[in-house]
Parts: C-alpha cells; sequence; structure tokens
C-alpha cells in the first residue's frame, strides 16, 4: 500500500458505490468538451460480476443524469 490506498467494508446498500461513482463524475465534469471528432472514455469501473456492473451502471446512470450524462 502507498498510504492512498483504502479498504472498506460496509453493509449492502450503505452508499460503498457513491464512493467512487461521485469523484469519478467529478472528475468527467471538470474534463473539457470534446470535439466532433473526438472520443474515448472518461472512467472505467470494473466489477466481478455482470449482477454488480447492473448495479453499479443504475447507479451511476440516476447519479449522471442531471449533470448530462
Amino acid at each position: 500500500m502507498a498510504g492512498r490506498d483504502v479498504i472498506g467494508i460496509a453493509k449492502t446498500g450503505s452508499g460503498k458505490t457513491l464512493a467512487y461513482v461521485l469523484p469519478l463524475l467529478r472528475h468527467m465534469d471538470a474534463q473539457p468538451d470534446l470535439g466532433p471528432h473526438e472520443s474515448g472514455p472518461l472512467g472505467l469501473i470494473l466489477a466481478p460480476a455482470r449482477e454488480l456492473a447492473y448495479q453499479i451502471h443504475v447507479v451511476c446512470k440516476n447519479m449522471a443524469k442531471p449533470l448530462g450524462y
């Protein structure tokens, strides 16, 4: 560990996903707008299972919608 890593344990439904989704959305919002011929990922979230990936997708979608993503 480099002194900046974190390990957290919490119950289901306690908001763990927001711990990394909100900083990611803040990062995305701070990026300059892409030009008409530019594209690419602004962030990457890895999940160990399809069901968890879908749950993360739902949280991201709900949190990003007010920001226009």
